[in-house]
């Protein structure tokens, strides 16, 4: 299998500078003179022009291996990653592309096989080239690397502290905080790794009130901002049951950081589970130095089917939910629960939305019922895409230059990556998709 998607040409250029010839006549014309002279310049020029191609063949050749890093070429640089699945036989796989706004892409015969190594992207914590996993059947944490024509393990640790990776925040270059809940769901805990090392330096509990009985506590966010961790978590039923699975109320505990003192608790009923609890999914976020968190009641996660989707504000320097800021998303969208959110700065959020009102069974969830919204904080207002509903799909998006590239699935098209311009407020329909049945990541190599 060819590991990599992308290919490379090198121009090499030769060029043949043909020797002038020229007889000068004289006045008296002798043919037998002339002929020898003819002959002469023939078999001169033939000489001549062989022994300059064959130095241009050389040259040709050196030109090739020069070229290979010289100023004369460009290199085709496949900066652009997908990661997604394919349908029979089922399997997972990543691929390389040095655009998503033209062309088409594919899994067969190219990219790197990954099936069985990650997670669904929302668990997965990635910085730039390098991936953090947890396997909870193997009860490890693992780092990855993309090289450029291989996904490698770069080092694995036993990881018992909980079974997924619910929020991350990078405390420097090569140090992670992690967070998540035990296995019993009775606590929520933090651990650091040294990536360098790849060593678990800290473990520990927060000291948040216990559940009742036939309850779990599970966190949803967390944010280091201004020396205080602001820790969203919510209470949910030890099962899936009819009706709603987490609480009404929003829980948000602020303390000191990094030593935890201080810890200061409040709720609020707005809403129900504050933050995506995923951390590869964005959440929380900072805008004009206020905090915003996600809440997110949607099936999969709070699945509380009384409190609307929305936005919380905590306000510079304060340790509970702005009760005068709430932006009801669902208000705003037939009722709907919009995720997958990526805030773009500036107020400015673009987010998936599964059309709830489409749904009478589970199985409906993974049909065509997504769409796509640009968010504005300041002015609370939501815009949707004007495309056709998609089939369910990454919740990992690109932003550069002032545009989005995200994917749209559909039985008419399938699978192709659309670009949004948000300047210009445009729509295009970019790279194609082929042997995917659906892109579940999509991001850019920075280096």
């Amino acid at each position: 299998m060819n590991l990599l998607m992308t290919t490379s040409s090198c121009k090499s250029r030769g060029e043949l500078f043909m020797p002038k010839s020229a007889i000068l006549f004289s006045k008296t014309f002798n043919f037998n003179t002339f002929f020898s002279i003819i002959m002469f310049k023939t078999i001169q020029k033939f000489s001549i022009s062989a022994a300059i191609f064959l130095a241009a063949v050389y040259g040709m050749s050196a030109c090739k291996s020069d070229s290979e890093s010289g100023p004369d070429v460009e290199p085709e640089v496949s900066n652009y990653v997908l990661y997604g699945a394919t349908g029979t036989p089922a399997a997972n796989y990543m691929l390389r592309t040095k655009n998503l706004a033209t062309g088409t892409i594919s899994s067969v015969g190219n990219g790197i096989e990954l099936t069985g190594k990650l997670r669904d992207m929302r668990w997965v914590i990635r910085k730039n080239r390098e991936f953090y996993n947890l396997d909870d059947a193997a009860k490890k944490l693992s780092k990855y690397k993309l090289e450029d024509n291989a996904f490698t393990t770069v080092s694995e640790i036993p990881f018992t502290h909980f079974t997924y990776l619910i929020w991350s925040q990078w405390l420097d270059d090569n140090t992670l905080l992690l967070g998540g809940n035990s296995e019993d769901g009775q606590t929520t805990k933090y651990v650091i790794v040294n990536t360098a090392t790849f060593t678990i330096t800290k473990t520990g509990d927060f000291a948040l009130p216990k559940p009742t009985k036939g309850k779990m506590i599970t966190a949803c966010a967390g944010i280091i901002k201004d020396a205080k961790l602001h820790l969203t978590y919510s209470y949910t039923d030890d099962e899936y049951t009819n009706g709603s699975y987490s609480s009404d109320t929003s829980y948000l505990a602020v303390m000191d950081y990094p030593s935890l003192a201080n810890l200061k608790l409040s709720k609020d009923t707005r809403s129900a589970f504050p933050g995506t609890a995923r951390a590869g999914a964005e959440s929380a976020f900072v805008y004009n130095n206020d905090i915003y968190i996600v809440t997110s009641p949607i099936a999969w996660n709070g699945d509380n089917t009384v409190k609307p989707t929305g936005i919380y504000r905590i306000k510079n320097g304060e340790t509970t939910f702005d009760k005068d800021y709430f932006f009801n998303l669902s208000k705003l969208s037939n009722n709907n629960d919009p995720d997958g959110l990526l805030y773009l700065g500036d107020g400015k959020i673009f987010a998936r939305n599964y059309r709830d009102e489409n749904v009478t069974t589970w199985a409906d969830w993974s049909k065509p019922i997504v769409e796509y919204m640009f968010i504005d904080l300041a002015k609370q207002t939501i815009k949707k895409m004007d495309l056709p509903l998609s089939y369910g799909a990454s919740t990992t998006y690109v932003y550069e230059n002032n545009k989005i590239y995200f994917q749209v699935k559909t039985d008419a098209d399938g699978v192709y990556i659309y670009e949004y311009n948000v300047a210009a407020d445009k729509l295009t329909k970019g790279l194609k998709v082929d042997g995917l049945s659906t892109v579940t990541g999509l991001f850019k190599l920075t280096e």
